[in-house]
């Protein structure tokens, strides 16, 4: 049948008096119910009778209140209060003497300036106080007008109750809490906030620079400074944390006599980083003083560091290669050494042929032994009293060293080398940001000055030799100079492949070098994990194993949102969609940021990689893809759910939820009348008769609810899947859901002894790994539950890389021919692997398996997928497209098929006007209903598609139009479906 719908429209016709005038002021609502309209009636005769009928649009029928004034005056005022937003229309009547008067009918709106207060605006600021406490301030974001502040726990227990002030000082321990803010309406946003205490340690300042400032006189200064996550630095202490009384006692080791004690309170950053001068006198080679410094912060706490000072004087003895890699002599590091006292330097002994004058300016001619007068204080900040130098290298051999100043240190060192042998390049070899391309090169990268001469090619792959010429291939073109080190270098960048180079350096040395340019970007492994609140956010905890990008840190990782209308990917948040490269299209991650964004998700990774061994530079076209998730809008999520058959006839069904807290199930409806099942947190309801059944899930931390319709009508399990059985490698069999399922893995009809939902290969090898695979499912909270089944995987040799998914095919089927579910393997053509699954691409809700119960659905084209995943790498996949045809709208005027003259018609009153006002109802061929007007359309109530589970009790034949979808729908076997295009025969 065919519904026809046009308005019926009842035109109230008024009389019109232009002696009165109605003005009017009104006040938009601000809490709920707070708006207000205030009328003025000009031209009102005194003793007159003045009524109000307030409407509120679109109804015209019932007043929404009605009141009466007396006229006292030429001039009749009433006021509205208590109004709601919204649209309205007043009707005045005058009456004078028993003759109402109707004027004309006044519209006006009642506006909304309220702002709601959103959990993503709530945020608080932690600061610490003693005893690892912190207390809050609650800072709310945007227009929305905050009024009260309470704090629970998790468990919804009031730890401070509703106060006025956004500074909660009372001190609390670190943890999550349970914020509640009230608005100055009364509207309460309840969100859960972190409390952080940022603690840290005051202590003595270990870094201590000794210097001697005579021979037997040490000077030093000992600091303050605070340990917060294993750093050190005085702006680590808190400003509760002042003062810090800070005490130091030096006394010596053996005797025990104190030398020196001092005190002082630190009370700023300042004075903790400048710390208190300490001067030691009458200190003696030889002595051991023992130093005691003691922190007292404002909290109370103490530290206490304790160290020995010795006079222990010492320097460095080594080399440093030059040209070449010859090698020049150098003193440097000296500590312990009393600059302004005579220092000499000798040498002991040393290969032949070396004279000391001929590499240092400071000895003279003949001389193997120099007095300083004064060490130069440079000397023990790390420069040098060099032997040679860059270009001008020493004899090879052993050189012994000993240093002595006036005021009695005395050391002696011994350093050997040989002959250095030619020294190699290194190479460079880093992934280009263009895949199949890389960075490769050679250079030098020590003190010397050797640089790249010439690099001649002997092998390469076809795609060298395409793109540059035939080999052996002279790359000397592209040796460059380093502008940092000034050093010649070879860069090139080359397709992918292994390559042979003969390389000579500026000092005349050949080398022949490999360079395997053929490293992969990709993802190893990952670890994508999620942690969902009440406030509609979660935090996410990433991290991977990338291949070919040097350092383990040279890539960022970024969130983005899938957007069906745009069929791509894009910002979580902003819904800006485009190529990964825009920075608009992706949020970058941290651990530490709450991410408000829900749907299908993924994780990428933008690798950073390094150009001819320089600073890595980011290459958003490589990106790679770590993991897709879904985050479902609101608490609750629906993955799937599951039937199965009982002997007795009946079914059990199973719920795979998952949520923020526990989750309870409740069917409230079946086929569309009221039955009730509360089951608790038990996701299994057992004992149901075939139907339509409405169930209600609640989240009790959250108090979130989703209501479902789920059809039961046959079995419906879960299936096994496979993920990376590649040769080789690590990898498994697993249950694609019903977690609280309790699995048994059989082999080949023999039970393994393997329980979980995972069955492992560590790792997998296909000569002994093959076999029939089998799960055998139990449910034992529940003993009633006739769960029992088995799901089972060929695992066969060739299915690694190879799927085959076979051809889809597109038909279309009469719907009144359908006596049972449709087969989808019916309408693929083979050959195609067993072990693939279907996927509903239209989200009926009415397949099973490989069976779509299509007699359920409404007319209209459906797709469904069929997907063969390779059990090592590669997927395979076939569309059967379903046009079902089950209905005919034609006005049944052709020969043959005939309907039988109906009279139908519905109004509210007579046809008034009409010529054929008497003929009421009429004839409307085959029972089509009319609903009609003279100049307008009627109009359907319009809801958004994610309204629509706001009509809480929806009833069969229930009509509504669905803005999101733009189509009328119905309710019909408990889901709202589309009028589809009809087809006729």
């Amino acid at each position: 049948m065919r519904w026809v719908f046009t308005t019926l429209l009842l035109l109230l016709a008024v009389g019109l008096n232009a002696q009165f005038t109605i003005t009017a002021t009104t006040t938009p609502e601000f809490c709920a119910g707070t708006g207000a309209a205030a009328f003025t009636v000009n031209n009102t005769v005194p003793g007159a009778t003045v009524d109000f009928l307030l409407y509120k649009l679109p109804d015209t029928t019932t007043p929404y209140r009605t009141a009466s004034e007396d006229a006292t005056a030429t001039t009749t005022s009433h006021t509205e209060s208590n109004l709601p937003q919204g649209n309205y229309r007043l009707q005045v009547v005058h009456s004078l003497g028993g003759v109402p008067t109707n004027l004309t009918p006044y519209n006006f709106s009642i506006g909304n300036n309220f702002t709601a207060i959103t959990a993503q605006n709530i945020s608080i600021t932690p600061t610490t106080v003693c005893g690892d406490k912190a207390t809050f301030v609650v800072n709310v974001a945007g227009s929305g007008q905050p009024a009260r502040y309470e704090l629970r726990n998790l468990s919804n227990s009031v730890i401070f109750p509703f106060q006025t002030s956004p500074n909660f000082t009372s001190p609390i321990a670190a943890g999550t809490y349970r914020l509640a803010v009230e608005d100055i309406c009364g509207n309460t946003t309840v969100k859960d906030v972190n409390v952080v205490v940022s603690t840290s340690i005051v202590r003595p300042n270990t870094s201590i620079q000794l210097s001697l400032t005579s021979c037997n006189t040490i000077s030093y200064k000992q600091g303050v400074t605070a340990t917060q996550n294993n750093a050190s630095s005085p702006s680590y202490i808190k400003v509760f944390q002042y003062p810090v009384q800070l005490n130091v006692e030096v006394k010596n080791a053996v005797t025990g006599v104190v030398v020196l004690q001092s005190n002082m309170m630190i009370t700023n950053s300042a004075e903790a980083s400048a710390g208190i001068p300490i001067t030691i006198t009458n200190f003696n080679p030889g002595d051991q003083l023992t130093h005691t410094a003691t922190t007292t912060d404002a909290c109370g706490v103490t530290a206490t560091y304790t160290r020995t000072i010795n006079y222990n004087p010492n320097f460095n003895f080594s080399s440093s290669f030059g040209e070449c890699n010859a090698r020049y002599l150098r003193i440097l590091n000296f500590s312990d050494y009393f600059i302004d006292a005579e220092t000499t330097v000798e040498f002991i002994s040393y290969p032949a042929g070396f004279k000391p004058w001929e590499y240092n300016p400071d000895f003279v001619n003949g001389a193997y032994s120099h007095t300083y007068n004064t060490l130069p204080e440079a000397y023990t900040g790390g420069s040098e009293i060099a032997f040679g130098g860059q270009y001008q290298p020493v004899p090879a051999g052993s050189y012994t060293i000993k240093v002595t100043n006036e005021c009695g240190a005395s050391v002696t060192k011994i350093y050997t080398f040989t002959q250095p042998a030619p020294q190699s390049p290194s190479a460079y070899n880093d992934p280009d940001c263009e895949e199949g391309w890389h960075n490769i090169g050679f250079y030098y990268d020590n003190g010397n000055t050797i640089g790249i001469a010439q690099a001649i090619i002997t092998q390469a792959p076809q795609e060298f030799i395409d793109t540059y010429g035939p080999l052996p291939f002279d790359a000397s073109a592209y040796i460059v100079t380093n502008p940092s080190t000034g050093k010649k270098e070879l860069r090139m960048r080359v397709p992918t492949g292994i390559y042979t180079f003969q390389v000579t350096n500026t000092c005349g040395q050949e080398f022949t070098r490999n360079i395997d340019a053929t490293k992969k970007v990709e993802v190893l492994s990952h670890n994508v994990t999620y942690t969902r609140f009440c406030g509609g956010y979660f935090t996410l905890n990433v991290s991977a194993t990338v291949s070919g990008i040097g350092a383990s840190n040279n890539v960022n990782y970024y969130l983005q949102k899938w957007y069906p209308a745009q069929n791509t990917w894009g910002h979580p948040t902003t819904g800006v969609t485009g190529d990964v490269a825009n920075a608009n299209t992706r949020q970058e991650y941290n651990s530490s940021t709450q991410y408000y964004a829900h749907g299908d998700l993924r994780v990428i990774a933008i690798p950073r990689l390094s150009k001819f061994g320089g600073t890595a530079m980011a290459c958003p076209a490589r990106y790679l893809v770590v993991e897709e998730f879904n985050i479902p809008d609101g608490a609750i999520k629906l993955n799937d759910y599951y039937t199965t058959s009982c002997p007795n006839g009946t079914f059990n069904l199973l719920l795979d939820a998952t949520g923020i807290g526990t989750l309870t199930y409740k069917i409230i409806e079946k086929d569309g009348q009221s039955f009730i099942i509360d089951n608790g947190t038990d996701p299994v309801f057992t004992n149901l008769a075939e139907g339509s059944y409405k169930v209600e899930i609640t989240d009790s931390q959250c108090l979130d609810v989703i209501t479902v319709t789920l059809r039961v009508i046959t079995t419906k399990m879960p299936i096994i899947r496979a993920s990376n059985l590649c040769e080789g490698e690590n990898g498994k069999l697993y249950v694609s859901g019903a977690s609280y399922l309790t699995v048994e893995w059989y082999k080949n009809g023999v039970s393994t002894g393997v329980f979980g939902h995972s069955f492992p290969f560590t790792p997998y090898t296909s000569a002994t790994d093959i076999g029939l695979y089998e799960a055998h499912l139990t449910y034992n909270p529940n003993p009633n539950s006739c769960i029992n089944n088995v799901l089972s995987f060929n695992l066969t040799a060739g299915m690694e890389n190879t799927p085959n998914a076979g051809t889809g095919q597109s038909v279309t089927i009469q719907q009144n021919t359908l006596t049972g579910p449709i087969n989808l393997f019916d309408y693929l053509t083979p050959p195609y692997d067993a072990h693939g699954y279907w996927t509903d691409e239209n989200n009926t809700g009415l397949l099973m398996g490989n069976n779509w119960y299509g007699q359920f659905a409404n007319g209209g084209t459906y797709e469904f997928k069929y997907i063969v995943d390779g059990t090592c790498t590669n997927s395979a996949e076939a569309t059967v497209t379903i046009k079902l045809e089950g209905y005919c709208l034609n006005d049944p005027a052709s020969p043959g098929i005939g309907g039988t003259d109906t009279k139908v018609g519905i109004t509210l009153l007579k046809r008034a006007g009409a010529d054929d006002a008497d003929n009421w109802p009429m004839v409307r061929k085959s029972g089509h209903i009319a609903l009609e007007s003279n100049t307008k359309g009627f109009v359907v109530t319009r809801i958004a598609k994610a309204n629509l589970g706001n009509i809480t009790k929806p009833q069969e034949g229930m009509m509504v139009y669905d803005t999101t979808d733009k189509c009328l729908k119905i309710y019909s076997d408990g889901a709202w479906r589309c009028f589809n295009e009809p087809t006729c025969p």
